[in-house]
């Protein structure tokens, strides 16, 4: 009888703890103001998965933030009060936070419900993750979709692209529009190794539920939804993401999709 009220005792306090913690994050989430500043083209286009990773994080955790809509050249030209040069920076408070990664190890400290850093390793296995995605699936995706959205890009923002593009391939913007389908095919390359990485989670666990990058949901996952997101919603890639091309990507998208809250149109492009 002893043991039992002790036992009984412990969850109560167990309990009560995560209670008052999951009290604390609320009033903590309605108390703070947050602003994520977005790369925005025209039509409403978004082109930087940056931006998609620090906005999933928060969708992802339930936390209330506002966007603030910024061209390349207000960015890079000072027409911002921003005091970095890249996007997401966040406001919090008004603390400025820049880069993805700090945004999202920031909130994951800040806000530990629903943590994206769960396990001891996760956060350096998720830092590398993040390296190689922006090193070789961003090279790849960043010629073609800077030649997809060459009639979707702000007025003012095409004279950066074209000494960028000049600097990256010899080429201006207006050059890479024809090139769209050669850019288009090496960027589907790198999706088939990612198709077959997925294949191989899927095999080893048969749990839906353990069928993320590495295990459950992470950081991780974000971190190539973001990518993702950028191609299907900011390059336009509906056709060459579906058509039955890349099954274990259509799969785990319609998995994260949901979590992260984003507007669920965007899986008919899945459909």
């Amino acid at each position: 009888k002893q043991w039992y009220q002790r036992r009984v005792r412990g969850l109560e306090v167990i309990f009560t703890l995560l209670f008052r913690a999951l009290i604390d994050n609320r009033i903590l989430m309605a108390q703070s103001k947050i602003v994520i500043s977005d790369l925005i083209g025209l039509n409403g286009a978004r082109f930087s998965p940056f931006c998609w990773r620090a906005k999933s994080v928060l969708r992802y955790k339930g936390i209330p933030f506002e966007t603030q809509d910024l061209s390349l050249f207000q960015i890079r030209g000072g027409a911002c009060p921003l005091k970095h040069p890249t996007v997401p920076v966040m406001v919090h408070d008004g603390q400025q936070i820049p880069d993805s990664w700090d945004i999202a190890v920031f909130l994951d400290k800040k806000y530990p419900t629903k943590p994206i850093f769960k396990y001891p390793g996760i956060k350096e296995s998720c830092l590398v993750l993040q390296n190689t995605t922006n090193l070789r699936l961003h090279t790849s995706v960043f010629n073609y979709g800077v030649a997809y959205k060459y009639d979707r890009v702000h007025p003012d923002d095409k004279k950066i692209y074209d000494e960028k593009m000049m600097v990256r391939l010899g080429l201006t913007l207006e050059q890479m529009f024809p090139k769209e389908e050669h850019f288009k095919g090496e960027f589907q390359k790198e999706l088939g190794f990612i198709n077959q990485a997925l294949e191989k989670i899927a095999q080893n666990n048969p749990d839906p539920n353990q069928q993320f990058i590495f295990g459950e949901f992470s950081y991780g996952d974000i971190i190539l939804f973001g990518t993702m997101r950028w191609i299907v919603f900011g390059v336009g890639l509906k056709k060459g993401l579906g058509e039955g091309k890349f099954p274990y990507i259509e799969t785990w998208w319609k998995r994260v999709n949901p979590l992260v809250g984003v507007d669920p149109n965007v899986a008919e492009y899945y459909k």
